[in-house]
């Protein structure tokens, strides 16, 4: 039952980043893309600090603030990519290509996590990478996508992170010290940057924030009752959510190899419980 309510709260977190991936791209190409996670961040780290002191009396510190610093690096750099690509390729396309992380996380999970790949794993994210290139379209290959895929890597890194930490002290502490790192490490792109302060940044930076918190608190418990390997195939379902809402909103084209990639991604979901293969033999 531990691995059907994981795979549920990492379903919900992904439906949250669709909602906030719609946020962001109405905001158009002109968006200031360091000043929105700077603030985004900023209201994270601000909601985070009652909740810390009702729980704890203080803002716990942690022994793992290596881990928090590379965290909070990944984090700031898989937050650019993303939001570059996101406001230069259509939802659905830049989801495909971040959601080579689970494929990337599998990988890692095996040599920085100790967890074991068993034939079920394999063959799902195997499966899961079939669709992302039937939906992505390589020949169609750009800058973007390449820029997406780096945003893959830092949010692979990010949850090899979560997963170290995610039995060792309570969620809200390890999103407080990540978020901090990130606030510091971004602050310097806002200058750069130069944009003027716009409350309607600031008014979506809110909104993400919460969702943010949200997200991330389901993906920590999600990672305390199951291997991360095991949930990989199920953050693929994002793709499904991206694709619903692009065609929805903002009149995405989905063509037959995307409904195609679409349907092997589901199969790559159903494929670690072994479903398919139980269901082939009751039915035999």
């Amino acid at each position: 039952m531990q691995i059907n309510s994981a795979i549920l709260m990492i379903l919900v977190s992904q439906l949250i980043a669709a909602m906030g991936a719609i946020l962001i791209k109405q905001l158009g190409a002109d968006l200031p893309i360091m000043q929105l996670i700077l603030f985004r961040q900023f209201f994270a780290a601000i909601i985070l600090i009652p909740l810390l002191y009702k729980l704890f009396g203080c803002i716990k510190t942690s022994p793992h603030q290596k881990l928090h610093m590379f965290r909070g690096l990944m984090i700031a750099v898989s937050n650019v990519a993303f939001l570059i690509a996101l406001l230069n390729l259509p939802l659905v396309t830049v989801t495909a290509v971040v959601y080579l992380s689970p494929i990337i996380l599998v990988l890692f999970s095996a040599s920085l996590l100790g967890e074991q790949n068993n034939n079920y794993k394999i063959i799902s994210v195997c499966v899961g990478f079939v669709g992302i290139l039937l939906i992505s379209k390589p020949h169609e290959f750009n800058l973007y996508v390449l820029v997406a895929a780096i945003a893959a890597v830092g949010v692979a890194l990010n949850n090899v992170c979560l997963k170290r930490i995610a039995a060792k002290e309570h969620p809200m502490v390890t999103l407080f010290w990540s978020n901090l790192y990130t606030l510091v490490l971004i602050i310097p792109l806002v200058v750069w940057e130069g944009e003027a302060i716009s409350g309607t940044v600031i008014n979506v930076a809110l909104i993400l924030a919460l969702m943010y918190i949200a997200m991330t608190y389901l993906i920590i418990y999600a990672l305390r009752r199951a291997d991360a390997s095991r949930l990989a195939a199920a953050q693929y379902s994002g793709l499904i959510f991206a694709a619903a809402f692009g065609y929805w909103l903002f009149n995405e084209n989905l063509d037959l190899w995307t409904w195609i990639g679409i349907s092997v991604v589901i199969l790559s979901v159903l494929l670690p419980s072994g479903k398919i293969v139980r269901a082939s033999k009751v039915m035999n």
